[in-house]
């Protein structure tokens, strides 16, 4: 099964391009005629793009449809206004629903260049989402589109390391949730927006604060799902648990809760099945066994979540998730100094991450692994090439304010 899914997956992808090219039309404005199709087939794209790892193309995907739909609002307007003005009809058309489609497609091409790094241009992307579900759903703005917007917001300031301003719109997320659900309600939504705030707390250095909104998450979801009962809600906050005790040092606290989730996890997803949430889980035990010198079993988790990750993409796909784990995999061959071996995978790991952000992106997981591969080719006596890594990452940290300062770190 694993292989066949993999190989969905570039059927997907080669489906969604012939789809693109059909329907390509020479502008915005050659669309108006063709409605809801062409709009599908964008967002069909869009979605399969991201789906097989293929960022920038997904992103170039919606910032076409923004553009289609905008050019359909205008022109639907403009029709409107003449059909009233020359009384040849109420002239009406559903222009909220086209607004909300529009913010729709805003907070899509958000998401996507959040994804690849462009951390500035996605809030842009999501404030301009934000401005117009907030024109639609005025006076009150009680809407849950707006709290997810603000959700959205906050999980982009943190990643901008706006730490503040993400606390701010993850409590105003939160307020609005409660508003719409009932503060005492038991909702899901309650319990996302409890779990981003401790992120940010955890980030913020206050743990204590980050496990109460954990812990009252763990509890909304228990209730939802059942105390008893696996459920991936469940497993997911016992691994943001988990963090917060490998943060504050207490590797055996954290390793339980880790393995935990990874049980629960194949319990709901299936013992041999590849998931993403398996992998992922799979990756913070490897950071665990790594922090406590466990090095032979930090590696074996690794190469399992390698593993899962090709079954789930391709083995040879180009994706972010493999890429995060052959980094992982020259860590800790690099710490056993097993340097060839982690020579290799930092370099496939750098091709992968070249091709799914681009040959000149400045992304920060780009600027780690040339650094990781510049220790590597100094610890081997090979000068020059360490030479040209430290030349490419001068070379981002002139055009990218944003660099990582960490070159060790990969989540």
């Amino acid at each position: 099964m694993p292989d066949d899914f993999g190989n969905n997956h570039r059927e997907i992808m080669a489906h969604a391009l012939a789809l693109v090219d059909l329907h390509t039309l020479p502008g915005p404005g050659s669309v108006i005629g063709h409605g809801s199709k062409v709009e599908d087939i964008h967002r069909y794209c869009g979605f399969a793009m991201e789906s097989t790892g293929q960022i920038e193309r997904a992103i170039q995907t919606w910032e076409r449809l923004v553009d289609i739909l905008q050019h359909q609002h205008l022109a639907r307007r403009s029709r409107s206004v003449i059909a009233r003005s020359s009384n040849m009809g109420p002239g009406h058309y559903p222009e909220e629903e086209e607004k909300s489609r529009i913010a729709d497609a805003y907070d899509s091409l958000g998401l996507a260049r959040m994804r690849n790094g462009n951390l500035n241009d996605a809030a842009s992307k999501h404030e301009q989402c934000l401005e117009i579900r907030r024109a639609i759903y005025r006076p009150s703005n009680l809407h849950p589109d707006i709290a997810l917007s603000l959700n959205n917001l906050g999980l982009l300031y943190q990643a901008l390391g706006k730490l503040n301003e993400a606390l701010d719109k993850h409590e105003q997320s939160l307020e609005f949730y409660r508003a719409i659900h009932g503060p005492s309600e038991p909702h899901a939504a309650i319990a996302t927006s409890l779990s981003n705030l401790g992120s940010v707390y955890q980030e913020l250095g206050d743990t204590d604060e980050a496990l109460e909104k954990y812990e009252r998450s763990l509890e909304i979801y228990r209730v939802i799902h059942g105390h008893e009962k696996p459920h991936s809600n469940i497993a997911r906050l016992l691994n943001n648990i988990a963090d917060v005790w490998y943060s504050r040092g207490n590797f055996g606290r954290a390793t339980e809760l880790f393995e935990r989730s990874v049980k629960m996890l194949r319990s709901v997803h299936g013992a041999g099945l590849a998931h993403p949430e398996i992998a992922i889980t799979l990756s913070n035990l490897g950071l665990v066994y790594q922090a406590q010198g466990e090095l032979d079993k930090a590696l074996k988790t690794y190469e399992q979540c390698l593993k899962m990750y090709r079954a789930m993409h391709g083995h040879d796909w180009p994706h972010s998730d493999i890429a995060g784990s052959l980094m992982n995999i020259g860590l800790v061959c690099y710490d056993l100094k097993e340097l060839a071996r982690a020579t290799e995978s930092f370099e496939q790991c750098l091709e992968m991450l070249r091709t799914v952000h681009g040959r000149n992106s400045q992304h920060p997981n780009i600027r780690a692994v040339l650094s990781n591969l510049a220790d590597v080719y100094e610890d081997q006596g090979k000068r020059e090439k360490a030479l040209a890594m430290h030349e490419q990452i001068t070379a981002i940290d002139k055009t990218s304010a944003g660099s990582s300062s960490n070159p060790k770190s990969q989540n």
